[in-house]
């Protein structure tokens, strides 16, 4: 049985002879029976030529194929696979893309089984992290589970998938500028866990990924797997952090509160890096909100803490029973009150050269979209209904609530320092 507590580092293998991989890893295992998860847009790429290869290599292969239109991680999806899956399997290989990746990593992990990911697309930073997003009640938890013990990624499939994946790509890891500098103010100013080495790393792959932004919206192969290997770089640093969550920050909290909104009113999902692409260049007007504020200033501002039953209301009202459910699990904003408000400011200016520090090196929202426009975005973005200014503002003015961490939009908040957004698409 494979011991999922004591998980080895994940072997990434770059080739397009997926199925060769796949068998000699398997025969030198001596497994005889694997599943294959895969929805119906993915199933055609690989996953048949998957099952005749094991088939014919003395693997028995049984294929679980789940609808591939507006497919989430709940439980819906999860108890399908539990309730398919033959329970003498050995091992699990999730073909697709996000999505069948969490319900493959959360199912795999409850059963004690090894599973392989063959991503089908450049769309999301957690293909080799621990931890599942899965939608429970309408709201998403991250979950401990573990990561695979191979990922064997093929260029052309990757290079070859649907330009709205990897425009969302292209925005996971957008957005770690973001949450980069949401984790180090974190520590500067509450003693948060934050690893200098791992935040090196991974500004790097995101500095070397919108250097190729507009060989990324051409689709161009080499382009392509630089956006790839910036994403599983992330997933995996935060791993030897010793956290299942991705490098997160404000900007996702955005795209939760958007995403469940989706869920409440059942509309068609957008994909989370576009929304996190959005919550990115809104957090840089917060930053950059925080670089014009003077350190003399921040005394004039009355402190804050949360008018809770009015915020209560208001998120009720928008996302229904998971709200109350969000409220239930994140309790750090519901419980401030104005002496623990007047630490962080006395800590603010003790740090406050450091702080602007960081806040400098968060670039302008324009230069953020200027990325996101370069790598195909800007049309993307036009293309999905449903998405209306007043959501927008209102997931701004209430993302703090969504978990429990300190970011720039807590910050702002709490000392009453100005935090209004403009949203442009443009």
């Amino acid at each position: 049985m494979f011991n999922y507590l004591n998980e080895k580092r994940t072997e990434k293998i770059l080739s397009d002879a997926v199925t060769d991989t796949l068998l000699d890893y398997a025969q030198q295992r001596k497994w005889k029976m694997i599943t294959t998860i895969s929805d119906s847009k993915t199933y055609p790429l690989i996953s048949h030529e998957i099952h005749r290869e094991l088939q014919s290599g003395g693997i028995r292969n049984s294929d679980i194929i789940l609808n591939g239109s507006d497919l989430i991680a709940d439980e819906r999806s999860v108890m399908t696979v539990l309730t398919e899956i033959d329970i003498n399997t050995e091992a699990l290989i999730a073909v697709g893309s996000g999505t069948i990746t969490d319900i493959v990593r959360f199912v795999s992990h409850r059963l004690q089984k090894e599973y392989i990911s063959i991503p089908t697309a450049p769309s999301v930073d957690g293909y080799t992290s621990s931890g599942a997003p899965i939608i429970l009640r309408g709201y998403k938890r991250y979950i401990a589970c573990h990561s695979p013990s191979l990922l064997i990624a093929s260029p052309s499939i990757l290079s070859n998938a649907p330009r709205d994946m990897i425009v969302a790509g292209f925005g996971e890891v957008l957005g770690k500028v973001i949450a980069l500098a949401d984790l180090e103010l974190a520590h500067l100013l509450m003693k948060a866990p934050f690893d200098r080495t791992i935040a090196e790393h991974t500004l790097l792959a995101y500095s070397i990924t919108m250097e190729n932004a507009a060989e990324i919206g051409q689709k161009e192969t080499a382009a392509v797997m630089v956006l790839f290997d910036a994403l599983t770089t992330s997933g995996e640093s935060m791993r030897r952090f010793g956290s299942s969550d991705s490098i997160s920050g404000s900007e996702h909290h955005i795209s939760h509160f958007l995403e469940m909104r989706h869920l409440i009113c059942n509309r068609p999902l957008m994909l989370h890096g576009i929304k996190v692409a959005l919550g990115a260049i809104i957090a840089a007007q917060w930053y950059r909100a925080l670089r014009k504020i003077k350190k003399e200033d921040v005394l004039q501002h009355k402190l804050q803490v949360p008018d809770y039953e009015k915020d209560l209301t208001d998120i009720e009202k928008l996302l229904g029973e998971p709200g109350k459910i969000l409220l239930e699990e994140n309790t750090y904003i519901s419980t401030l009150d104005i002496y623990r408000v007047a630490q962080i400011r006395t800590r603010l200016l003790d740090h406050w050269d450091e702080v602007q520090s960081i806040a400098a090196r968060v670039p302008e929202p324009e230069e953020l979209s200027e990325f996101f426009n370069n790598a195909g975005g800007r049309t993307i973005i036009s293309r999905y209904a449903g998405l209306a200014d007043e959501e927008i503002h209102t997931a701004a003015r209430l993302c703090h609530y969504v978990r429990n961490r300190f970011t720039i939009k807590t910050l702002l908040f709490t000392l009453g320092l100005p935090s209004n957004i403009t949203i442009n698409y443009q």
